[in-house]
Parts: C-alpha cells; structure tokens; sequence
C-alpha cells in the first residue's frame, strides 16, 4: 500500500504477500521495506546509496546492533555516535568486537541512568571500554554513522539489545542530519544542553 503525502489517503498499489518481503520506492530516494522471517538484511535493504531514506519495521527479526553492523559493512569503517535506553550485554561485546576490528574507529555513547542497575555485565564492559559515555535520562535510539564515504543515521524504536519484538527503523543517508544528531549526542556526553528553548 502506498500513503499519498499530498493526501494523506491510503492508495491500493499492489497485492502483496503479507508473510514476504517488500519494497518500493518513492521520489527515487525514499525506500520502503517489511522485513519478513529469515530474510537478512542484505536481502531486504541492499547498498546504501547517496541520500537514501528506508524505511523498515523489523518483524522482530533482528536487532540495533545487526543493523549497525550491516550498516558499517556497507559504508566502511565509521565513527559511530548512539543512544539508547537499554543495553545488553552481547550487543556491547559486538561494538567492541567491531571497534577491534577497526570497523568502529570511534565510539560515543549516551545511555539512560538505569544502566548500572539494569545490566551490571553491560554496565561494566561500557564502563572499562568507551572513553565518551555518558549516563542521563534518556529513552531515545538514535544512531549516527560517519565514514569517509558516507553519513547515516539511524532512528528506531529498537534499544540495544537483542529483542524478537516488532521494531521500527528509519534509516537516512544524510551529512547534515548526521551532522544534527551527531551535535546533540555529543553535547549531551559533555554536560551541554542539548536543546535551547
């Protein structure tokens, strides 16, 4: 189904099957995908290119960090800026992996105040491992990619954890919304208000 932006009004495109996957495109740019099970992302989502803006709920079939991870596969080794409200233990080991293998080549986080107390194994890995963390109240998941090539971000429902819940992704290749979201992270891990009034 295609949702006309001049009115609003759902349009029948074309009979899908539900139970498999879909995209299309609008304005050439903008694409729409239902990730389906066992459908990997590669499938679904295929090269990130120049200002691209997708669209996916995730069926519950895979997590924040297999997209970031799909992400920098795509566009190369990028310094990487996210939020969230909550973090799992193996989602932290899999950053970490990365930024080993120098896929992540700087890593900066704002994560909410429960951390400590929600998953002490999470808590102390990010603790001992990310130089720029920073606890608030926070329920926001925002990520921000930057490679030599590319600029992406990521806004989701999705926490970083791994979750067989329906989650939802927008995904925008964009230096100057990479470039927003980047400064607002950053403010906020340095004690800045993020946002004036």
């Amino acid at each position: 189904m295609l949702i006309s932006a001049k009115n609003h009004r759902v349009k029948e495109l074309q009979k899908v099957d539900e139970n498999q996957p879909h995209a299309f495109k609008i304005k050439g740019k903008n694409r729409f995908s239902l990730g389906a099970q066992k459908v990997s992302l590669t499938e679904l989502i295929g090269p990130i290119c120049k200002g691209d803006i997708i669209h996916i709920p995730s069926m519950g079939n895979w997590s924040l960090v297999d997209m970031i991870e799909y992400i920098i596969e795509q566009i190369g080794s990028s310094e990487v800026h996210l939020t969230s409200w909550a973090v799992s233990e193996k989602s932290v080991v899999t950053l970490l992996n990365l930024r080993n293998q120098g896929l992540i080549s700087s890593l900066h986080c704002l994560f909410d105040t429960r951390l400590p107390s929600q998953s002490t194994a999470a808590w102390q890995l990010c603790d001992a491992n990310i130089e720029s963390l920073k606890l608030t109240k926070i329920h926001a998941k925002v990520v921000a990619l930057k490679s030599e090539t590319h600029a992406v971000c990521i806004v989701t429902t999705a926490n970083l954890t791994e979750n067989p819940r329906i989650e939802r992704y927008v995904i925008t290749e964009s230096d100057s919304l990479y470039e927003y979201e980047m400064d607002w992270i950053i403010r906020s891990i340095n004690n800045a208000k993020p946002f004036k009034a």
